[in-house]
Parts: C-alpha cells; structure tokens; sequence
C-alpha cells in the first residue's frame, strides 16, 4: 500500500491495484494487470508489473508519468519527479529537475524514496545518499552511530547516544536547540518548545522556552509570559514527560511531580490543572498539551487530570498523552491492545489495529505502535496543517525497540540502534 498526498493505492493479492481518493488528474484509474509494487505521488502513481516494466498514470508535466523503458526492482514516486532501481541496482530518475532530484548518483542501491523536490538511496553498504532540494536539511543524510533513546517533540526531535550524551536537530523557534547540556544521561522527553532529560544521578536538566501562551488584554492567548517548565524540582527521578508548556517527573517513590503552566487556552487562557498531579504512586507518567496522564501502581488504572474526556477502565501497561487537546492512547494488559480516547479522531487517530503491542506513540493527529515482532505500525492523519502530505504515518520496515511522534513526524530507534525519522520534511536529522 502506498498513500500519496490525497489519494492511496494499494495491490491486492491476486496483483490488482486499487486506488482511492481524489482522481482530479486520473491518478486513481489504476491499469488493469499484475503488479508487484506500487508508488502514490503528488498527484501521480507509477507500479511495477511482474514484468519488471514500469507503468504511470495520472499527472504527467515534466514527464514525471513517463518511465524508461526496462526491468526495474523498486519505484518511488516523488512530488514532480519519479526514482526507481533498475536490476543492477543502479537508480534511475525522471521528471522535474530544477533541484537536481532526479540526478541521481552511480553505483549500487537497495531502496530508493523520492519527496517533493529531494531524493533518497540506500546503497547496499547501508549507507544514505540524498540529492535535489536541501532548503529545509532533507537532503543531509541521517546521524550516524548509536542511540538508546529517541522523544520527539512538537517541532524538534532530541535522542541519547550510547555514551549518554543529548543531541538534538529540527525546529529552535522557541531555542530548544540551544544549551543542549553536557553529560550523561538516562532519559529524554521532548515537549513543544522545551526538553528535559534524566542525568546519571536521577536529577532532572531542561532547557528551551520557560514561556507559556498567556491571555492578552482582549482575552486571547498571543501572549508569552513565564511558564516555568524549564525549572524542574531537586531530587532524583525515574522518568520524565514534557508536555506543551509544563513538565511532570516521576519520583523514584511513585509520587508525581510537575511544574510550569497549569493553564489551558483555546480563544482564552483559563486554569485546566495539567501540572496539579494527585497523590498516589504511579509507575508511568505523560505529559500532553494541556492533560497529563499517568498509570497507577498496584491497579495498573489510567489516571488523567487537566483537559480531559472520559478514560477507559481496567488495568494498563503503558500511556501517552498526545500533543493535543485531551487525546490519549494506552496498552491494555495482559492482551497488548492499543485503547485511545478524547480527541475528535478526524483522521481515525483514534482507531488502533487489532493485535498486541509493546510500545504507543500518540503524535498531532496520528498515531504509532510498537508491535511485539519490532515492526512499526501507524495511523491517523499523514498531512500537516495545510493539508499538504507529510507522511508521519508511513513507518518504515523492519524492527525498532523505540518509537516518539511529534505533530507531524515521527522517529524511532532501530535494533540495530541507528535512528530513523519520517514525515514533515522540516523535522530531519543533522547531517553525519
């Protein structure tokens, strides 16, 4: 299956290829005929035939429908321009050019992923070769080395290296690239314009905005006044969450702690109670917009405060708060099945695939879990604000012991502890 910016294809298992969605350029009217791969674009789609011949349909300016001929093993199709893997293994490209996406390297490859204006290879070696458009860093290729723990926050992205050092990349609107500390470190959580992570010692560190949005003289909330999320209590802790604009710790009592903005604003700012934890101990803790929720020592029950809608009832391994209004996903006990709650689910973020998992992930408007097997499944919206496609939902294959969604993107930390991240193409590793 393969979802381009507002239309899906997918091959069935006789080889037929269906597509849903917008058709106002044909790139849902599929061919008829066997295929074994498929690639939705902008506002094109290109598959493979057993034959190993390429065919496109849909949009066709800049000859971005119009394949070479030959046997290929993989197709991308891009924004403006078209990628594919010849039997060789060498990459050809066609399409658009003014950012020189389609001007692709020599040599071997074993994958291939073209975006609006940049492309992607895997060489064979399991090295990353980007070209075309770099205006945002998409085109550097990822972090080498590896890492233990990867959070993802509304615009930024921060994950622990074995050594336990922080390194973070992405957005620093709100400075949350800045005075990244030094050290070692245990833990990491990412929030929308701050980050906090565990040192050695159990004391938490943060840095970023110390700002929340508080109301203005019309009743509004286009004001930053202090917040105070960035100034965690003494003491030692055994994990951390970062929500919008407040931060909780669980102490290594079970006791919850928080600080920052206890305030929720919409059209105004009023008090909502998200950094008010209650007492008790608890064995997990997030942090969401304007709602923390955490899990319940003993009774494994959810427990939620600040914005808020109806929890679900029983016992729970796992929890986590999206960045948005009042949304929530868990693991349920013993069968491993994905619950969400609260939220409006326009994009059926809220709608969790049967089966056990290990791990949840709630972003903006989508979802991720973590099954048992290490792969990577995700749901719910795959575009950013103004609708255009970001593909925050599209997982990669293969197996992963972490995964963190942002708004709208998403980054996980392969077995292998190399660091993979998709969607917004804004949110992207440094370069190497």
């Amino acid at each position: 299956m393969s979802a381009g910016a507002r239309h899906t294809c997918a091959i069935r298992e006789s080889g037929a290829i269906e597509c849903w969605g917008r058709n106002e350029e044909g790139q849902s009217d599929a061919p008829e005929g066997s295929f074994s791969a498929v690639s939705a674009g902008s506002w094109h789609t290109c598959a493979i035939r057993e034959s190993g011949a390429i065919e496109c349909w849909g949009f066709n300016s800049d000859g971005r429908s119009s394949p070479p001929a030959g046997s290929f093993s993989a197709v991308s199709a891009g924004g403006w321009h078209t990628c594919a893997i010849r039997e060789s293994g060498a990459i050809e490209c066609w399409g658009r050019n003014e950012e020189g996406q389609t001007n692709a390297p020599t040599g071997s490859f074993s994958a291939v992923a073209a975006g609006a204006s940049h492309t992607c290879g895997l060489r064979e070696s399991g090295a990353i070769e980007c070209w075309g458009s770099n205006s945002s860093g998409q085109s550097n290729a990822p972090l080498a080395g590896s890492f233990s723990a990867v959070a993802a926050g509304s615009g930024h992205t921060c994950a622990i290296r074995e050594s336990g050092a922080i390194e973070c990349w992405g957005s620093n609107n709100w400075g949350q690239l800045d005075d990244i500390p030094t050290g070692s470190f245990t833990a990491v959580a990412a929030g929308s314009g701050h980050t906090c992570a565990i040192r050695s010692d159990a004391a938490i560190e943060c840095w970023g905005s110390s700002e929340a949005w508080g109301s203005n003289e019309e009743g509004g909330w286009a004001t930053r006044v202090y917040g105070g999320q960035t100034t965690p209590p003494a003491g030692s802790f055994s994990a951390v969450a970062a929500g919008s604009d407040h931060t909780c710790g669980l102490r290594e009592s079970g006791a919850i702690e928080c600080w920052g903005s206890n305030q929720a604003c919409d059209t105004n700012c009023s008090y909502a109670g998200q950094a008010t934890p209650p007492a008790g101990s608890f064995t997990a803790v997030s942090a969401g917009y304007a709602h923390t929720c955490a899990i319940r020592a003993g009774s494994g029950a959810i427990e939620c405060w600040g914005r808020n809608d109806p929890l679900p009832t029983g016992s729970f391994t796992a929890v986590d708060a999206a960045p948005t209004w009042r949304r929530g996903c868990a693991i349920r006990a013993g069968s491993g099945a994905i619950e969400c709650w609260g939220g409006w689910n326009e994009y059926g973020e809220a709608d969790a695939p049967a089966g056990s998992f290990s791990a949840v992930a709630a972003g903006g408007y989508h979802t991720c879990g973590l099954r048992e097997s290490g792969a990577i499944e995700c749901w719910g919206s795959n575009h950013d604000w103004d609708e255009r496609y970001t593909g925050q939902a599209d997982a990669p294959t293969g197996s992963f012991s972490a995964v963190s969604a942002g708004e709208h993107h998403t980054c996980a930390i392969r077995t292998s502890g190399a660091i993979e991240c998709w969607g917004n193409i804004n949110i992207i590793l440094p370069a190497r």
